[in-house]
């Protein structure tokens, strides 16, 4: 499963780095958040700072580049009210 989400450049998996570990978390989102849908849906913030959370998993080269998947930790944290109400569905 995971060489679905590798980058471009190591697609035979032959080095094991912590950015291809971060690269592959920014792949994996943007595959489950296409082939889902939320119920409710995310507010306008929470998918723009989705969305730069992805971009910066998946940029190779920026100075804004996550170095560490420490850097990811504090990246997630929704308000307890809201992730006790978010509830995923398959899209068909």
């Amino acid at each position: 499963m995971r060489e679905n989400f590798l980058s471009p450049e190591n697609q035979y998996y032959q080095k094991s780095e912590e950015k291809e570990d971060i690269y592959g978390f920014g792949k994996m989102l943007q595959y489950v958040l296409s082939s889902v849908e939320l119920d409710p849906e995310l507010k306008f913030l929470e998918s723009v700072r989705i969305q730069k959370i992805i971009t910066r998993c998946l940029d190779k080269q920026g100075k804004k580049r996550y170095q560490k998947l420490s850097d990811l930790s504090g990246q997630f944290s929704l308000s307890k009210r809201r992730s006790q109400k978010v509830s995923f569905r398959a899209m068909a």
